[in-house]
């Protein structure tokens, strides 16, 4: 995370999304406009002094940060563009809204009051005539229910004559109950009976089921003894042999480790011998590989001598190593002297044609002197007698062919040149790739040597080169053998043991077993007879005689139980014998001849209660109807008294009633329609008052911004964009100026008079002549260029100090001359307290910045800084 602190040691930020925002705020400049105060691409202001305008727009934009003058100017479009809409939607919306006109409306207010007067008026009727609708019906009920309780009289008289049987039953069972607690004991004493003679029967059928089953059980541990004893004796004999074969693979173990003891402990080595054979195989690949770069060079060197080298380097030895570098060191040294003489001869050649040539040019440049030659005498010149073309006869010079036999030399220099690069490159590479060869086989010889000595106990020889995973492969294969002829005598061992323990466990068994038959045999099942049904199974004895325990158990609790619920039997029906004469006695002064008549009258309590229940039905309707036929008879002569309408009188009042209720319906209609009418219309009232003072704010408003739209907008804001890039172009002028003051006082920049962003200079020296950007040289575009630079890093730090600048390439266009004056410029720079950064690859700045940072180009496609101070 990222964070701002003050001196304080506290953060400034709480997020490290706040940090860059934070940043800019203390330094005054966001990063694209810091890279532009410090960092000064000269290329980028090369191509900004020689562009078309539109152009210049774009790079003038990115170099200022000028890009939101566009940004507001799309923006004043746009919205100027959206009010505009937007007003004519609430113009267009307010056209929409309908409203009354006065006259309908002042009719509407007029007529509410004398429809509502009307409404109460009907509304009054209506309740009237409902009242007495009403009575009628009523009157006309009050006589539907005197008739319907008349019938339903009758109706129940029918009831009470049909239920007549039952409620002489209830009368006949209301004279059993004092007799009901001997009923009831004499029913509980039958069923104690009739319960103990089931739990009898019960009790017999269980001790049969159980004493069968002991019999089974009892036969079947018999058989499951029989089979075990056989197993047991089978198993002592499944033992002895077993232990007989174990003894004889231990023997054979044995005997097989006795003859490859000297794998005893390569289990252990194995990680030492897989760490020897990885050294050799990645020392063998090393010397290879250094092998193999080692031809590739020589090849290059001579293709015929790097035949006669071995494509392997499994037979190099330290001797033949070095003798094949030492042979390889002459061939280079013998190589290099060749192209040395060859690139002195050609240089000599180049030098001849070219003095050849010169001298061909001076002496066509000569025509004038020929006039004055004469005939005999010497010429000045070249002291020749003869002037062949002395009388104006034109020469012919070949300075096609000189020029050409130039090209040539100079091509076979660079031809010389290059060989002579390649062959100290080449020296370079094979002293490189040389340099490690001892050492590389030196160590291959040594892994070699340790590995034989190791290897001789094993029986085993080095691997050759590539078959070292072989030899780890058969040392593992060995050491796995090893441990598991090892394994198999232990288990074999093992194997004697357990079977000498499992045979003496069986025969201590087949003793158990024999016992418990023994016991078994004694045992008697008096009275059962013998098992016609399947025996049961076990999976073991100890499961048997779980079993054959818990059915004794059992046979002896059935035996007890038997005995107990025949005494039971007995006890009841001696108790029921002498209730039932007891209840006999009682019933000699009753309505009841005796107990079979007595429980015959007596009726279940849930037929007592459904009887009894009609009953109390029956008396409760005929209270109600009773009361029900005395009241309508009152309310039909009280609703008479007060004269209530009857048949035609109801009919009448019926159309009445309806024409009444059409009169109020139209009237709460029409009331309804005209106050919403009236409310509606209010509304809308309301609402067109509200839009249209909405409008005219927005009118208002609106024309400000028509007003801004006509300044400076336009759909892509370039209008805006190029008044502010002319500005921020004339403020870049005024200060590349006084800067260029500084690097020459010739020239002076200027924006041409009507054109927004076009650049023109005035040459001080020519009276103010006035040219093109494009018309100047290289060493003056860089002049200017620079003045440019570093008047976009005085905008950029107006707000801020900066002090540090760096400037890109371009100072290899410039004589002798204007780059002391640049650089002096810097260096007074550097005056203001500023650290002044120079790109350059020019020997002269070399010479004149003293502190560097030197990039360095290494082979493999690499590079190293290196300070120079």
């Amino acid at each position: 995370k990222s964070f701002v602190y003050d001196s304080a040691e506290q953060p400034l930020n709480r997020t490290t999304g706040e940090a860059g925002r934070k940043i800019e705020e203390l330094v005054g400049l966001d990063y694209a406009r810091f890279l532009r105060s410090t960092l000064l691409a000269q290329g980028e202001f090369a191509q900004f002094l020689k562009a078309k305008p539109d152009d210049r727009a774009e790079l003038l934009e990115s170099l200022t940060g000028t890009g939101i003058y566009s940004v507001l100017g799309a923006l004043a479009h746009s919205e100027t563009t959206r009010r505009e809409n937007e007003l004519k939607a609430k113009e267009e919306s307010l056209r929409q809204i309908q409203l009354l006109p006065d006259e309908s409306r002042q009719k509407l207010v007029a007529d509410i009051p004398i429809a509502d007067a009307a409404w109460q008026q009907a509304k009054a009727d209506l309740q009237a005539a409902s009242d007495r609708l009403n009575q009628a019906a009523n009157l006309a009920a009050a006589l539907e229910q005197e008739r319907q309780a008349v019938a339903n009289q009758l109706v129940l008289a029918g009831e009470r004559q049909a239920a007549a049987p039952d409620l002489l039953r209830l009368a006949r069972h209301r004279l059993t109950i004092p007799f009901h607690g001997d009923m009831a004991r004499l029913a509980d004493a039958g069923k104690a009976c009739q319960s103990a003679e089931q739990l009898l029967q019960q009790a017999q059928g269980d001790h049969s089921r159980v004493q069968q089953k002991a019999v089974r059980c009892l036969h079947g541990f018999v058989r499951l003894l029989a089979t075990e004893i056989a197993a047991a004796t089978a198993a002592i004999n499944h033992c002895e042999g077993r232990k007989r074969a174990a003894g004889e693979r231990m023997a054979d173990a044995a005997k097989r480790l006795q003859e490859n003891r000297a794998d005893q402990n390569l289990h252990d080595q194995l990680a030492d011998f897989g760490a020897s054979l990885a050294s050799l195989q990645g020392a063998r690949k090393n010397l290879q590989t250094q092998w193999t770069a080692l031809r590739k060079l020589a090849t290059q060197l001579d293709p015929q001598e790097a035949e006669a080298l071995a494509p392997t380097a499994e037979e190099l030895t330290l001797e033949a190593g070095q003798k094949i570098l030492n042979h390889l060191d002459e061939l280079k040294t013998k190589h290099e002297a060749v192209a040395s003489a060859a690139k002195r001869r050609a240089d000599d050649e180049l030098a001849h044609r070219a003095d050849h040539l010169a001298k061909a040019r001076l002496v066509a440049k000569l025509e004038e002197h020929r006039a004055g030659l004469k005939l005999g005498e010497p010429c000045p010149l070249c002291g020749a007698a003869e002037h062949p073309f002395a009388d104006g006869a034109a020469p012919a010079y070949p300075f096609a062919e000189l020029e050409q036999r130039v090209t040539e030399a100079k091509a076979a220099v660079r031809k010389n040149e290059q060989e002579v690069a390649r062959l100290v490159k080449l020296h370079a590479d094979l002293e490189e790739a040389g340099r490690d060869l001892p050492k590389a086989i030196a160590e291959c010889g040594g892994l070699a040597a340790h590995l034989a000595k190791e290897l001789s106990g094993l029986g085993l020889a080095v691997p050759a080169i590539g078959k070292e995973d072989e030899t780890k492969s058969t040392l593992q294969h060995r050491a796995q053998a090893y441990r598991e002829l090892k394994t198999q005598a232990e288990e074999s061992e093992r194997e004697v043991a357990a079977a000498e323990g499992e045979r003496k466990l069986a025969e201590s068994m087949v003793t158990n077993l024999k016992e418990r038959e023994s016991t078994l045999a004694r045992e008697s099942l008096p009275g059962a007879a013998e098992p016609d049904q399947a025996l049961p199974e076990w999976s073991s004895c100890p499961e048997a005689d779980r079993d054959w325990g818990a059915v004794k158990l059992d046979l002896s609790s059935a035996s007890a139980t038997r005995e107990l619920r025949q005494k039971e039997q007995t006890r009841h029906s001696a108790a029921l014998a002498e209730l039932l004469a007891s209840v006999a006695a009682r019933l000699a002064d009753s309505d009841f001849a005796g107990v079979d008549e007595l429980q015959g009258a007596r009726l279940e309590q849930a037929q007592a209660d459904r009887i009894e229940a009609t009953e109390n039905r029956l008396k409760e309707r005929g209270h109600r109807l009773e009361a029900e036929l005395d009241a309508a008879r009152q309310t039909i002569a009280k609703l008479r008294l007060e004269s209530a309408p009857e048949v035609e009188a109801v009919a009448e009042l019926k159309v009445t009633q309806a024409t009444l209720q059409h009169r109020h319906n139209e009237l709460i209609r029409d009331l309804t329609t005209w106050r919403n009418q009236v409310s509606q219309d209010d509304q809308h009232r309301q609402v067109a008052a509200d839009r249209q003072r909405e409008a005219a704010v927005d009118r208002g408003r609106l024309a400000v911004w028509q007003r801004l739209r006509g300044l400076i907008g336009s759909f892509d804001g370039r209008l805006f964009r190029r008044y502010a890039q002319g500005i921020s172009l004339d403020v870049l002028v005024h200060f590349a100026n006084g800067h260029l003051l500084r690097l020459s006082d010739r020239y002076r920049m200027r924006r041409r008079t009507g054109e927004e962003l076009e650049l023109e200079i005035e040459d001080l020296h020519q009276a103010g002549a006035v040219r093109p950007m494009a018309s100047l040289s290289g060493g003056e575009s860089f002049l200017a260029s620079l003045a440019l630079a570093l008047g976009l890093s005085d905008i950029a730090g107006r707000n801020v100090r900066i002090e540090s600048l760096f400037v890109d390439e371009g100072f290899g266009s410039l004589d002798s001359d204007t780059l002391d004056l640049a650089i002096s410029t810097l260096e007074t720079l550097r005056q203001e307290n500023k650290t002044v950064g120079v790109i350059s690859h020019v020997d002269f700045l070399k010479e004149r910045i003293s502190a560097q940072i030197v990039v360095e180009k290494q082979s493999g496609g690499t590079s190293v800084l290196r300070l120079v101070s």
